[in-house]
């Protein structure tokens, strides 16, 4: 708002709007020796959106690794926790764009797409406010009619009406764009679901029938933990409060959290932990490093599906975080074990869907 002041009180509008670089002359007028000065700004402008837009993309293809609604190559993290491969994949993305035209033409489909993000963002508040209207939300948007968001609404057509300024090929590139990751979401989704219907069906004819030992001795399940395992775990801290703790697993819906100091973890809290605090004490008072059971026994990335599952059986226990070089990577659960379709006879299944931990 500032900015459009000063440049209607120094150029006009007249003056703006014949101006084919209107930032650049209202420089010129009132700071005739800036131009150097300014094609540096302009340059360390440019360079910090790009370095935004590349983090920024990465960051967001890694969320959805981690939710498990892109292949886990895309949540895989170097030594210093950047997400190098979702990295390289924005770069060679945005490298793959410059094809369409110039810079100036990227520039305005990044644009365009910015705008058809906002909507969607803005319909899904609508969809998720009529859909699951009790769900517990920690921040709500103001200014409703009844369930309706009205900034969800403004939102919207205000996109709508910024996109209309700009030419219709530009939005049929940006649109052409999100179609595309709309195809890869879905395939990968109906890909992961027909696995595991596959997996399921397959241990079901095969791995429970009389020669079941002889085919999971023959039979090598090379899946590795990293494959199926959850990249967010939740995480809580010593200091944290037992009350904290449990109400972070109701509102995620999850059965454990991990206790860490930093990204070392160093315990965990399951249902069962709580359950017997309020057994035995009557209440549920007290900071996570008290309750919590330790040691961890954990596994890494590249431990077998069946290592896990063996793992598991021995300590009587149904979830083991994942460790890579001494972090915190992930956690794999026995869910996710039977998900995967891993060899399992029916006296494991029994033993493990026993335990309360």
């Amino acid at each position: 708002m500032l900015v459009s002041l000063s440049s209607i009180s120094i150029l006009g509008a007249e003056g703006l709007a014949a101006s084919q670089a209107p930032l650049a002359d209202v420089v010129a007028v009132a700071m005739p020796d800036a131009a150097g000065l300014m094609s540096l700004i302009a340059l360390f402008a440019t360079s910090n959106t790009v370095l935004v837009i590349l983090i920024v993309a990465s960051r967001m293809l890694y969320g959805l690794a981690c939710n498990n609604s892109l292949p886990g190559v895309c949540g895989i993290v170097g030594n210093r926790g950047t997400p190098y491969v979702s990295v390289l994949i924005v770069m060679f993305l945005a490298l793959s764009g410059l094809l369409l035209g110039g810079v100036k033409t990227v520039a305005l489909i990044t644009d365009v797409g910015i705008f058809i993000v906002y909507i969607f963002v803005n319909a899904a508040l609508i969809a998720l406010r009529y859909r699951q209207p009790s769900i517990e939300r920690p921040f709500r948007s103001p200014f409703s009619v009844g369930r309706f968001p009205v900034l969800a609404a403004f939102g919207i057509a205000s996109s709508v009406l910024m996109l209309l300024q700009f030419d219709p090929i530009l939005i049929v590139y940006a649109a052409a764009v999100v179609v595309a990751g709309l195809a890869i979401y879905k395939g990968f989704a109906r890909l992961k679901d027909g696995g595991e219907k596959y997996s399921r069906l397959f241990r079901k004819s095969i791995f429970t029938s009389s020669p079941r030992y002889l085919l999971e001795t023959v039979v090598q399940y090379p899946l590795a933990v990293s494959s199926i395992m959850s990249r967010m775990p939740a995480v809580v801290s010593p200091a944290d409060s037992l009350p904290a703790a449990v109400s972070k697993m109701r509102r995620l819906g999850i059965g454990s959290v991990i206790v860490a100091q930093g990204r070392k973890p160093i315990g965990i809290i399951t249902e069962r932990d709580v359950v017997q605090r309020l057994g035995r004490d009557g209440t549920t008072k007290g900071k996570c490093k008290q309750i919590m059971s330790a040691p961890l026994v954990t596994v890494k990335p590249h431990t077998k599906v069946t290592e896990a599952l063996a793992l598991m059986k021995q300590h009587g226990i149904k979830r083991l975080p994942v460790l890579d070089n001494g972090k915190l990577a992930g956690i794999v659960t026995y869910t996710d074990i039977i998900k995967s379709g891993a060899p399992l006879n029916s006296a494991d299944g029994k033993n493990l869907s026993r335990l309360p931990k």
